[in-house]
């Protein structure tokens, strides 16, 4: 496995890993990458992320547990670099 293919397999949720990460490495390794695989590739664990359809902690779905942490950093996110956007009339 490539260094790369182990770094991408590696954003992905744990459940999500145990689960597809052997067959995702190897259609990774199968084709030669591009920046539209790598686009993809992020979207789809910010998918996987926000909605997981693979997740299971004890025999208890965790997914109420990891959207609702997910979401609370990208509000944060959101706040801050809103926040850091100047006022059009402070140059006027």
């Amino acid at each position: 496995m490539r260094r790369l293919e182990r770094l991408l397999a590696g954003l992905y949720p744990r459940a999500w890993r145990e689960r597809y990460e052997e067959e995702f490495v190897a259609m990774l390794e199968q084709r030669p990458g591009s920046v539209s695989d790598l686009v993809d590739v992020v979207f789809g664990v910010l998918d996987a992320w926000v909605r997981p359809q693979v997740a299971s902690e004890g025999g208890r779905l965790v997914i109420p547990k990891m959207r609702t942490s997910l979401l609370v950093v990208l509000w944060a996110w959101a706040g801050f670099v809103a926040a850091g956007v100047p006022d059009p009339t402070f140059y006027a």
